[in-house]
């Protein structure tokens, strides 16, 4: 005989029914608060905060003896992170106008950074100021601007960095180009300072009464100071002495061909 009692009633109360509910459907899990994991960083992320302040603060040789350093040290690296450290390299290179070993910072890029478009754009860049293209040296300077400052650009950091460091090349050559003009001029029509300056003409007139220019409204014509009185404040020395007349000889050919 059966010692079964009856058979227990189905919930009914709106509290049996909640009751009954968490026995059968286990506690959803609260979503994890916790942040993602850092991305890994390498030689060269780590060391970019420190390219960034020596950039900023224009100490471009302690720049570049940081970065040839780490740079040679990865001379096999094919990550596209290196170009946090050869790009700002080349541009401290241009800036301070020592161009040969500007050249063999790109050469050392394996070819998958070497032919993509920072490292193509940086080559022409190169070429251009070697060759003393002036107005390729403009133009170039544009188009590598405005690709670093494209929204798509891989590193938006590395892109606000090189746009500063641009604008920091263009005023060094700009300079370095009025010393060369003062050299090889005794005077030159606004419209040929315009198109060695790669400024409009109220930006070349600025610019020459800052260096000592005279300016005769009436025949265009700009005149240098007669005497080097020119001094810069942000540590670019004038040209050098030596090989000066070969300098200007050779520059002042390619300006006028």
């Amino acid at each position: 005989m059966s010692t079964a009692g009856p058979p227990t009633p189905p919930p009914s109360s709106a509290t049996e029914i909640q009751d009954a509910t968490r026995t059968i459907v286990p506690p959803v899990p609260a979503a994890s608060t916790s942040a993602p994991a850092p991305a890994r960083q390498d030689n060269f992320t780590q060391i970019f905060p420190e390219i960034v302040s020596l950039a900023a603060e224009k100490r471009y040789v302690e720049l570049i003896d940081l970065a040839e350093f780490r740079d040679v040290a990865s001379d096999a690296d094919r990550q596209p992170s290196r170009l946090l450290l050869t790009a700002p390299l080349v541009l401290a290179y241009l800036t301070i106008d020592d161009l040969p070993p500007a050249r063999f910072a790109l050469n050392r890029l394996p070819h998958n950074l070497a032919t993509s478009p920072l490292g193509k754009q940086l080559h022409l860049l190169l070429a251009s100021t070697s060759e003393r293209k002036y107005a390729n040296v403009y133009s170039r300077t544009q188009a590598l601007l405005e690709h670093v400052r494209q929204s798509d650009f891989f590193d938006p950091s590395l892109g606000a960095l090189l746009g500063d460091m641009i604008s920091a090349f263009l005023e060094a050559f700009r300079f370095r180009t009025f010393s060369l003009l003062q050299k090889a001029y005794t005077s030159l029509s606004l419209s040929l300072a315009e198109m060695y300056l790669g400024l409009a003409a109220n930006d070349v007139l600025t610019a020459a009464e800052r260096t000592g220019w005279s300016y005769d409204a009436s025949t265009q014509v700009l005149t240098p100071p007669q005497k080097s009185n020119v001094r810069t404040t942000n540590g670019f020395a004038p040209f050098s002495s030596l090989a000066t007349f070969d300098f200007v000889a050779n520059s002042v050919a390619k300006l006028e061909t």
